[in-house]
This record gives C-alpha cells, sequence and structure tokens, in this order.
C-alpha cells in the first residue's frame, strides 16, 4: 500500500481532574514525512518513544489488546474506521485514520482475533512470564499487552499497556488498568510551526477574496503578526532556556563548594591513610560479595539445581571481622556450613543458600550490600568525627626579618697631588684660556 503515516509518538503525563487530583495521561501522535521533520526539529521535547509505523494487513490500522493473567487470557481487536491510504486525511493529519485503542472509541470499532492468532499472542505471553521469572524471580500477576499483524502475516509486538508484578507467595491486589486514558495531542502546543503555517495559508486566502491592503500591511507583509508571535515565542522559549541553565550552573557551583567544605577533613593528618584503607576494604567486601551472589544467580537458573555452597576468602572474613560476617549472613538466613566435627578456622567461612529458599538471590545480593555500605558508612562517620574533634593547628608563622644595619663603604683616602702632576694641570689650564 502506499501510506503516507510513517512514525508514531508516545507519551505520558501528569494532569490534575477537576476533583484537583493528578492522573496519568497518555497521548499518541502520528507522523508523515513532513511531520516527522518538524517534530524532530524540536527544540523541546516531551519523553516518550518514537515508533515505525506498521503497514498492517489490509487498508485500514488494526491493533491487537491481550489481557493475561495466571487464570484469564483475552485477546480482542480494535480496527480503525477510516483507511490509511487517504492521502489526503494522512498529509493533513493522520490521527483519525491511524489511531484504535489509543483514541476516542468513535474512531475505531471491536472484533474478534482469529483462533491462530489468539494462540500465537498466548504462547508469546507464557514466553515473557516465563523469561521475567527466570531472570527477576518474580512473579507477573497482570499484563495488558498491543500487537500489530503486518501486511506480511508476522505478529509484533508494539508496547505494554500495564504490568502488575509481585513476590512469591505474594498475590498483587491492585487491578489492571484496562482502560488507560488517552488523549488527542495538541496542535498548538505541539507544534507551532503548524500552526505558524496554516495560519498563513488562511491569511493569503483572505488576501485573495479581500485583495484589502491594511490586511495586508497589518498581517501578511514580512510575515506580520504571526512572524512576530512566532519570534516572541521563540524568545520567551530561548531565555527559559538560558535561565534554565544559569539556574543549574549556579547550583553546580554551589555543590561543589559545599561538597569541597564537607570532603575537607578527609585530608586531615593522620586521617587520610586511614580513610585510603576504609575505603579499600568496603570495596574488598563488595566485590567478594557481588561474585558470589552473581555464582548463586547462575546456579538457580538450572533445572533442579540444589544448594548452593560458597566460601568467603579468609582475607574478606579478616577485614569484615568473622562475628559480623555470621551476622550479616544470619540476616540473609544463609545457613553456616559445618564439613566436619573438628571445625577448623576455615569451616566457620562455609556457607550454603538452601534450593527451597523463596527470597530472589538479585534481592538477596542488594540487601546484603546494602547492609555492607551500612557498616562502612557508621565506620566513616566515626573517623570524620574523630578528625573535626581534633584541634586544628595553624602553619607555623615565619619570623619577621631583622633590619640589617648598612655602613658606609670607607672612601678612599685623599691624596695630594704630585709636584709633576700639579704643573701639567697648571700647563692645561693656560692652554684652555689661550
Amino acid at each position: 500500500h502506499d501510506v503516507k503515516i510513517v512514525a508514531s509518538y508516545m507519551l505520558s503525563f501528569e494532569i490534575e481532574n477537576d476533583h484537583g487530583v493528578s492522573e496519568v495521561c497518555t497521548e499518541v501522535e502520528f507522523f508523515n514525512e513532513s511531520t516527522l521533520k518538524e517534530f524532530v526539529a524540536r527544540k523541546t521535547k516531551r519523553e516518550g518513544i518514537l515508533q515505525r509505523f506498521l503497514i498492517p494487513k489490509g487498508h485500514r490500522n488494526s491493533v491487537i489488546q491481550a489481557v493475561w493473567s495466571p487464570l484469564i487470557f483475552a485477546c480482542k481487536r480494535r480496527t480503525n474506521t477510516g483507511s490509511i491510504t487517504d492521502k489526503i486525511q494522512c498529509e493533513k493529519d493522520p490521527y483519525p485514520v491511524a489511531v484504535t485503542y489509543e483514541g476516542p472509541s468513535h474512531f475505531s470499532e471491536e472484533s474478534s482475533c482469529a483462533p491462530e492468532t489468539t494462540a500465537q499472542i498466548k504462547d508469546i505471553c507464557k514466553h515473557i512470564v516465563e523469561h521475567f521469572y527466570n531472570t527477576e524471580h518474580k512473579h507477573i500477576t497482570r499484563m495488558v499487552l498491543y500487537f500489530k499483524v503486518d501486511e506480511r502475516n508476522q505478529l509484533w509486538l508494539l508496547w505494554c499497556g500495564s504490568l502488575r508484578v509481585s513476590e512469591f507467595g505474594n498475590k498483587s491486589q491492585m487491578p489492571v488498568n484496562l482502560a488507560a486514558m488517552f488523549t488527542s495531542p495538541s496542535l498548538q502546543a505541539g507544534s507551532p510551526t503548524r500552526d505558524d503555517k496554516l495560519l498563513r495559508e488562511a491569511d493569503m486566502k483572505h488576501l485573495a477574496m479581500t485583495n484589502d491592503v491594511i490586511f495586508y500591511e497589518t498581517y501578511v507583509r514580512n510575515g506580520g503578526a504571526h512572524a512576530a508571535a512566532s519570534s516572541v515565542r521563540q524568545a520567551n522559549a530561548d531565555s527559559a532556556t538560558s535561565h534554565t541553565l544559569d539556574d543549574r550552573k549556579e547550583k553546580k557551583k554551589e555543590s561543589k563548594a559545599n561538597a569541597a567544605d564537607g570532603e575537607a577533613w578527609k585530608s586531615a593528618p593522620g586521617i587520610q591513610d586511614q580513610y585510603r584503607e576504609l575505603c579499600a576494604e568496603r570495596e574488598l567486601v563488595l566485590g567478594a560479595l557481588e561474585d558470589i551472589f552473581y555464582e548463586a544467580y547462575g546456579h538457580f537458573l538450572r533445572h533442579d539445581p540444589g544448594p548452593f555452597r560458597f566460601e568467603v576468602p579468609r582475607k574478606v572474613a579478616q577485614t569484615i571481622t568473622e562475628e559480623k560476617l555470621q551476622e550479616l549472613m544470619k540476616r540473609q538466613k544463609i545457613d553456616q556450613v559445618i564439613t566436619s566435627e573438628d571445625a577448623s578456622d576455615n569451616d566457620e567461612l562455609w556457607f550454603s543458600i538452601p534450593a527451597n529458599n523463596r527470597a530472589p538471590v538479585s534481592r538477596m545480593g542488594d540487601e546484603a550490600a546494602k547492609w555492607v555500605e551500612e557498616h562502612y558508612n557508621k565506620k566513616e562517620q566515626e573517623l570524620r568525627d574523630e578528625a573535626l574533634s581534633m584541634p586544628r593547628t595553624l602553619p607555623p608563622v615565619a619570623p619577621a626579618p631583622t633590619a640589617i644595619e648598612t655602613k658606609p663603604a670607607p672612601s678612599a683616602p685623599s691624596r695630594s697631588p704630585s709636584p709633576s702632576e700639579s704643573g701639567d694641570q697648571k700647563r692645561d689650564s693656560q692652554k684652555s684660556s689661550r
């Protein structure tokens, strides 16, 4: 098909309803080639998803909504009443002929899906749920997905409208949201360039019909008021952007200055080396625990893996102390393993995560890392208090330079001229007088 629609843009934002309660609202825009270029050229955009428009099977856009839960699966299709091959409408505004679940119901109609497509979508949902549990160790209790069948009869996943997740054995009481709140895109807020273009066309049509000289001088010549309004909007946007950047720079400078003042204690004499040693210990313990729980994560991905046994390196145990290490393992409900009756020092470093452990391994690793961070944050605070309580020693003041008495240099002893010299001087003076 010769379809002029090339992309769609979906974004979500919060608005206040009539009762003053904020609600999440979703907006979708459809672009042809020219409006897509305008969108890319916008200086300010809200965060969203820009997606290539898939040409559907047939001349009308159609989207499938799949609702999945452990006990219920429902699949419905919504088809737009307009034709995506309508070149005039697609060049003007593709929204009325492309929107389905994302817009008002009068633009589309609901129908059922073919059994083969329904079975294929159900199988995809099953694989998504299994993959999510194998990677995150969490159960998907409800989800709403949107699919589309293209012109080659291939099934595509477009986006997820709602997703509910719960831990093992804890059922989510939150209902799945099947009626997501959509609004039509605002042309005035979304594309000022498009507004100016439409107003310019309307002015030219009015001028052609009336041939009004005053209207021409006021609104048409050199862009008139519309160009001025556009420049004012652009100036306001640039001014707001510059003010925002200036504010960010000032806040960044203040934060750097505060950080510099707050970090000065780390360079105090006698504290600097202790702080470096504390940071090295923190990194050592966190790195070792990260490796342990990463191996445990891969272990429990296997089929019927059994318990996971691991040994904590002796250096890590000496760093954090064995007492604190056992406290950490007890908090995570990790069993200690005694390999023999004659327990040696090394036997105290073996632990085991049971196979029927219900807590996700990834969460256990995060909680262990959090415990270690809190432990070393306390030690860092103690070190900081010690540094601040130390008396401040001022640098020694250099003694003032003493004035050095200078004696005048002895003058050369005067000598009387010799008789020969005096005679020569007399002859020279007589010559000069002549």
